[in-house]
């Protein structure tokens, strides 16, 4: 008893040992290169905006285009977390790193507590079973690693994920049933990816299916009673998805925003391919060795690998999806081909243990006593950018979608920013046009300055890193002058006649 009981503790110290482990990395990560992400700060307006009564069709204010549509908040909860969070203290990025470090440690612990007990278990006196459970820990923690991302709601999507992976492999009775309640958790944190979860669903029923017996795979069987449950599960869960504050539109938001993405051609919208995500990799190998394995393969466990490989493979932001299913399977993979461990506790799962807890400590201390300094964006327009427009005081500016965001926090209100589902299609097709992304020809006309003048837009603010092309034509314009520059931004506005 008292030898199962120290197993079970050196588990669980273990499981927080990685989870902050894995934290750290992150940490250290965004420390040195910084919140590159301009849609943290329209989450936090909406989050600041909900709490003061305003509602998400008041953000309008905050943009000056005459093609917006009504705004619709598909993350309610979210962005008042992170609005409360932003509110720690006076700098606001600091309350994003919170968020980032406090949703890693919940998804990373979720994984190693739920998927990893007897990966670290089976570590033993046995070389072979010690390294390639040790391999499985480290390979795990670096997909989780990977699986990092900016400070938005779709990082609490992921550790909804992960739990729904979790609900939907239990074989325990009525297990299924919390689906209904992560439903309306995830509705309200990030309700595009909810429907996600039904997919999930669908899916472990359709596969459990007797047509699929016929093939080399291993199928999970359900008795009458767990068929039941399942699908009075599913329908359940897709009517508790409609209490959030927009009902049914939250099933077709993703494919909304999607369309409206590829006009813009956004990268983190843009398929994963070899070259732009890892993940591409990872996936054929993990396909090459699922298909190429002696053994029958359970098809029940790889469909979260292939529902988020497939999202992946249709937009590249879904990669830390991936990478969070594809540790949850390497080391359920590894705690059950392994050697059934020994019911003593060995040396070298103290070792393990312990090692990973001094470690895990030193993570600790080190982000406690080490001095952040601010992780705004590279991007961010400096106090000179932010007065220079004020003492210009324009009346309808044009900025990068990128940067939109910046100066509407700064109470600057812009033609576009990156909330991309909010404007016509003929808006963003014009912003398209002011950035030269057209089909030119020596007879096409001058379609930016066409555009400019349709929108009465009296300054352009650019952004270096974004804008060099447009900056260039600007700078040749007749009728536009430089008003300020620095090394990140450049200011044009249009000359009076």
């Amino acid at each position: 008893m008292m030898n199962k009981r120290l197993k079970n503790r050196l588990w669980l110290v273990t499981c927080l040992a990685l989870a902050i482990i894995t934290t750290y990395t992150i940490y250290r990560y965004y420390c040195v290169h910084r919140i590159g992400d301009s849609d943290f700060y329209w989450h936090i307006m909406l989050g600041k905006n909900a709490i003061s009564g305003l509602s998400a069709d008041d953000s309008l204010v905050w943009s000056n285009s005459i093609y917006q549509t009504s705004y619709t908040n598909y993350s309610l909860l979210s962005d008042i977390i992170l609005y409360k969070l932003s509110c720690i203290r006076e700098d606001e990025t600091f309350g994003a790193l919170v968020y980032m470090l406090i949703t890693a440690f919940i998804t990373s612990f979720i994984v190693f507590a739920g998927w990893g007990r007897n990966v670290i278990k089976k570590i033993s006196s046995s070389a072979r079973s010690t390294i390639t459970c040790i391999s499985a820990i480290l390979f795990s923690v670096w997909l989780l690693y990977m699986a990092k991302g900016n400070p938005r709601p779709h990082l609490m999507a992921l550790a909804c994920f992960v739990v729904s992976i979790g609900i939907l492999e239990s074989r325990k009775p009525n297990v299924s049933y919390l689906a209904i309640p992560l439903a309306v958790i995830w509705a309200n944190l990030h309700g595009a990816s909810m429907p996600l979860l039904i997919v999930m669903e669908l899916l472990y029923l359709i596969v459990s299916l007797p047509i699929f017996r016929k093939l080399n795979v291993e199928v999970v069987s359900y008795a009458i009673n767990e068929y039941t449950c399942r699908i009075l599960s599913v329908a359940l869960s897709f009517l508790a998805g409609l209490c959030n504050p927009v009902g049914i539109k939250i099933y077709t938001r993703l494919f909304h925003v999607s369309n409206n993405a590829n006009i813009l051609a956004i990268k983190e919208w843009s398929p994963a391919t070899i070259t732009s995500s890892v993940g591409v990799v990872l996936l054929l190998v993990f396909l090459v060795t699922w298909a190429l394995s002696p053994s029958k393969r359970s098809i029940a466990h790889i469909i979260p690998v292939i529902v988020a490989g497939m999202l992946m493979l249709l937009h590249v932001r879904f990669e830390s999806w991936f990478f969070a299913a594809l540790a949850i399977y390497v080391l359920d993979a590894v705690g059950k081909c392994e050697a059934n461990y020994a019911e003593t506790t060995s040396r070298s799962q103290i070792i393990v243990s312990v090692f990973s807890a001094a470690v895990a400590l030193f993570c600790t201390v080190n982000m406690a006593t080490n001095q952040i300094h601010s992780l705004c964006p590279l991007r961010y327009p400096s106090e000179a950018v932010i007065n220079a427009i004020k003492d210009y005081a324009p009346k309808r500016m044009y900025t990068d979608i990128n940067t939109g965001a910046f100066f509407e926090y700064n109470g600057i209100p812009v033609i576009i920013d990156s909330r991309i589902d909010m404007y016509d299609k003929e808006l963003l097709q014009d912003m398209n046009a002011i950035k030269g992304k057209v089909s030119v020809t020596d007879g096409t006309p001058d379609y930016t300055e066409a555009v400019l003048e349709k929108y009465n837009i009296d300054m352009v603010t650019l952004c270096r890193g974004d804008s060099m092309m447009l900056i260039g034509y600007m700078s040749q314009k007749q009728n536009w002058r430089i008003t300020y520059q620095d090394s990140a931004y450049v200011i044009f506005q249009k000359a009076q006649e």
